[in-house]
């Protein structure tokens, strides 16, 4: 959020979303073939690599602004969006801001409750807690056995799951600047909700024995419209807006 340029904010933030797809949908299709101790090693190799890039990026332009290193920041920034840019107006816009912070004094915890600042918080906050609450990531863990309890074959489930996230975030990452934040981010938590209404029905259905046969595939259609629908909007939209409502 702060090295992105302003006009793909979005897309940047919403494209740790898409790689984190790219992860589970390769661990998804792996995980078939391998047990979950080699599994747990192969996890170490990109967390290795991660590693060793941290050594190579540059620091972030609006904290060595902060901390008044401004040949460093313009130095940052420049790496950050080309030699041949010009970044003059990005970085005086930089340090006005900081100096702006500076001016309005130390800050303190307590500040957030101000009367000026307790909407954007609540909203804040309170999408990040509904990301985690929503139950996505026990939908995601637990994709094999919720498979295998609506009698569809896992390993087939799974495989269509992990093939379906690359392309679902990648949607996400282009219509995030075009649609728009809350018009985008409703329409995620209408699909999560009817989804896992229609899972929980299927599960109600086999218990009472009722259109067995429909059971496998509400599930998988369940599992996949849920995945979907948080991939296009909760799963990277509270970061976003995050970023963009507070001071």
């Amino acid at each position: 959020a702060e090295i992105a340029p302003k006009h793909v904010r979005g897309s940047f933030v919403f494209a740790n979303q898409l790689l984190q797809n790219c992860g589970l949908s390769l661990f998804f299709i792996i995980g078939n073939f391998i047990s979950w101790r080699i599994l747990s090693i192969v996890g170490m190799v990109p967390c290795v690599l991660h590693v060793i890039g941290l050594f190579f990026i540059p620091e972030s332009p609006r904290w060595l602004a902060k901390c008044g290193r401004d040949k460093e920041c313009r130095a940052a920034l420049q790496q950050l969006r080309g030699h041949d840019a010009d970044i003059s107006i990005e970085a005086n816009a930089i340090r006005d801001t900081m100096e702006f912070s500076k001016q309005s004094g130390e800050t303190h915890i307590m500040e957030l409750f101000q009367k000026r600042y307790v909407y954007p918080l609540i909203i804040g906050v309170g999408l990040m807690l509904l990301q985690q609450l929503s139950g996505s990531s026990g939908v995601i863990y637990y994709a094999s056995s919720l498979y295998e309890r609506g009698g569809f074959p896992s390993a087939i489930g799974t495989s269509v799951m992990a093939t379906i996230m690359i392309p679902k975030a990648m949607i996400g990452t282009i219509i995030v600047d075009k649609i728009g934040r809350r018009t985008l981010l409703m329409a995620s938590c209408a699909g999560m909700g009817l989804f896992s209404l229609l899972l929980s029905v299927s599960y109600s259905f086999q218990s009472f024995g009722v259109l067995p046969q429909l059971t496998p595939i509400f599930t998988c259609i369940s599992i996949l419209g849920y995945v979907i629908s948080y991939a296009l909007g909760m799963g990277g939209l509270p970061w976003i807006i995050m970023s963009e409502i507070f001071p």
